[in-house]
């Protein structure tokens, strides 16, 4: 995500909630922790820590980050190797909360915590460099007095800027409202937070690794205040789009010496501090109104305790940091770690898994058990229970220590499901009578599914569509062929089926809604089954539309699982073009399917007689492409149990990363007809 620049129009601003709250009332937002969001969407946004939805570092930017833990060694003052007197110095970089979690307020924070704690290496030194009253504007200009008050603490410290090697950031923006409403503030912070990141390197030529993480919880929503919600919890998205320009190669965020300049550190999360109040997060965390201070929003002493055991656990336990926040391995035996176990190891998402382990000492005591789940939480407890609510293989780490600061790293595997598919369309030329547009999905699991669906049509203009349809219609069919809801003008709901009640807020709450009023949306929860959606013009009316199902719950045990759609297939640009994303970290398998002729078996006349087939990513590139499904890839095909029944008709599998796909159906030779497109996950 890019930050569109700093001036916002006054009618962009975000309007005061309904009902303002700066007390121990706001015990709820309703917004879900990124973690466990997961695959789900915020206001059109996905969830994780990581690029689509995933909550862990992509395999090769994890790789790279511990191997380049493994090279941080101690520096004399001139920033050369000195395994003897040199150090590694680890700063913090922040505005007035971050100060206060890492050093400033109290011996429960995490940098007296850290320096008497036996386990950590003795040569590390850690420096606070966070300074109140300072957010992130200040930290723009390289030659900014923020960083020269870093330096002057350097000094102090006895270290040098050519000795710093790791950064903890944890930025904000003051009065957050100022730059917009959602996303308009996160971008504008994720484009402070990539400048800063750059400085870092600037200033500390040795740097090697930042970790970032986002705000904790505000208990106030009164807009006017220094960092409300929900902009605290917005902030979160400030974060992973700042670390997915770096793992996406953009935003000039380079860090890998093969591929150019350096100009950044290797960027990761950090924990994720953010949890909804009193409603726990997946790891049992919580952050109450003692928590906060009489502002609401800077912590109170049990709030930095809080920030400061998720940094220790967090420090002592990921494979980026131990190389280099722990001590070597003492001459002494450490602990030996006797079981570490996860029961289930394996299912769905929403798995509910009890963690159990044990361990004993040769020489001392066991003194703490430390879990981190490998999604930004933690546990202190030697037999956690944990609900990973994000599907994904998680790497789970125990570190055991003693009362000498020995310790032991293990890990252990979960696996909570496969990628999902979160969001399916279609966009066609929208005739008349047989030539409406005619989508069909399929829901699948226990438990219902919510789903946004929409009719688009004006505002393809704006993406350069010729001929839109001017007003859609939509409806939704159960797998009798009943109508079970209905919507022509998004802002005005039609009561009937299975909406009860008007939908225009919530739709609008979704941050999805059409951007054009004409344009039709509904939000509808549906148990599992087969549903048909089709969009039609107002009065017959005719153009070129789009229909789209988005999953608004990506943790509910129900799943889409099949997309198709029926319309007529003309040249150039009203060829029929299908989308779907796959949520990560997981690949999926699918299958996408071309039919023509077959369709003739359901009574259709004037079918597309010889479709072709290509997929494509999200940036236009060609993954595959097939015209006759025999010619190519038949044995994968037929595996499926579902190859087309005609010879012309065309089919891809393929096993896809998380991200956009695109399938385009065309008539070979220019035909045109009556085609299908489909997509069904294996």
């Amino acid at each position: 995500m890019k930050s569109f620049g700093r001036f916002i129009p006054a009618a962009l601003l975000l309007a005061c909630a309904t009902t303002l709250r700066a007390d121990c009332s706001l015990t709820s937002t309703g917004n879900v922790p990124l973690p466990d969001l997961g695959p789900g969407t915020y206001r059109g946004y996905l969830g994780g820590l990581y690029p689509n939805g995933s909550n862990q570092r992509p395999s090769a930017h994890d790789a790279a980050g511990q191997a380049i833990a493994n090279q941080i060694q101690p520096l004399n003052a001139a920033g050369q190797p000195d395994a003897t007197n040199g150090k590694i110095v680890f700063i913090s970089v922040g505005m007035s909360n971050t100060t206060q979690e890492f050093a400033s307020k109290g011996s429960t924070a995490f940098k007296p915590r850290a320096d008497l704690d036996p386990g950590k290496n003795p040569q590390l030194v850690i420096v606070d460099g966070a300074q109140g009253g300072q957010d992130a504007t200040t930290w723009l200009d390289p030659s900014a007095a923020t960083w020269a008050t870093v330096d002057q603490r350097l000094v102090a410290a006895g270290v040098t800027q050519s000795q710093v090697q790791v950064a903890w950031v944890k930025q904000a923006l003051a009065s957050p409202r100022n730059y917009g409403a959602f996303p308009a503030h996160a971008q504008a912070l994720q484009a402070d937070l990539e400048t800063i990141v750059r400085n870092l390197k600037t200033r500390y030529p040795n740097i090697r690794i930042a970790y970032l993480s986002s705000r904790t919880r505000a208990y106030t929503n009164d807009a006017t205040t220094l960092n409300p919600e929900p902009f605290a919890y917005e902030s979160g998205f400030s974060v992973q789009w700042t670390i997915a320009d770096q793992i996406n190669g953009l935003g000039n965020l380079n860090f890998d010496a093969s591929k150019g300049a350096v100009v950044a550190p290797y960027l990761a999360w950090g924990p994720y501090l953010w949890t909804d109040g009193t409603n726990p997060r997946s790891d049992g965390f919580t952050w109450l109104c003692p928590d906060v201070v009489n502002d609401f929003t800077h912590p109170s002493n049990s709030g930095v305790t809080k920030v400061a055991d998720q940094l220790l656990a967090f420090f002592k336990t990921d494979p980026t940091a131990t190389p280099w926040f722990l001590k070597k391995r003492a001459a002494r035996q450490p602990p030996q770690v006797t079981a570490a176990a996860a029961s289930p190891a394996l299912g769905t998402t929403n798995l509910s898994v009890q963690f159990n382990s044990s361990a004993t000492d040769p020489d001392g005591t066991i003194s703490a058990y430390i879990w981190t789940f490998d999604d930004g939480t933690y546990s202190y407890a030697q037999n956690p229970l944990k609900v990973f609510s994000a599907p994904g293989s998680y790497n789970v780490h125990l570190t055991v220590t003693d009362n000498d600061g020995d310790f032991t790293t293990v890990t252990v595997s979960v696996n909570a499901g496969a990628a999902p598919l979160l969001n399916i369309s279609t966009r066609m030329q929208v005739g008349i009578v047989d030539n409406v547009l005619i989508g069909g999905f399929i829901v699948q699991g226990n438990g219902p599914k919510k789903l946004i669906l929409r009719a688009i049509g004006p505002s393809l203009a704006a993406l350069g569509v010729p001929g839109p349809l001017a007003d859609p219609a939509l409806e939704l069919h159960d797998a009798s062929g009943a109508v079970i809801a209905r919507n022509d003008n998004w802002q005005t709901t039609q009561i009937g089926g299975v909406i009860t009640a008007s939908q225009a807020t919530d739709i609008q709450g979704s941050g999805i809604a059409p951007s054009n009023p004409a344009e039709s949306a509904m939000i509808v929860s549906l148990a599992a089954g087969s549903y048909t959606v089709i969009v039609r013009g107002a009065n017959n009316g005719s153009g070129m539309g789009l229909v789209e199902a988005y999953d608004l719950d990506g943790a509910a045990p129900a799943k889409l699982a099949n997309i198709s759609t029926r319309g007529l297939v003309q040249t150039a640009e009203k060829v029929l073009i299908g989308g779907l994303i796959i949520g990560g970290p997981d690949s999926a398998k699918i299958i996408a399917r071309a039919l023509g002729p077959s369709l003739t078996q359901a009574g259709l006349t004037g079918v597309l007689t010889d479709p072709t087939l290509e997929l494509r990513d999200n940036n236009g590139a060609l993954v595959r492409s097939n015209d006759d499904w025999r010619s190519d890839q038949q044995l994968e095909i037929e595996a499926t149990g579902i190859p087309p029944t005609n010879n012309l008709e065309a089919a891809i599998v393929a096993t896809l990363a998380p991200g956009n796909y695109t399938a385009i159906v065309a008539g070979k030779n220019g035909g045109t007809g009556i085609g299908l497109v489909e997509f069904y996950k294996l």
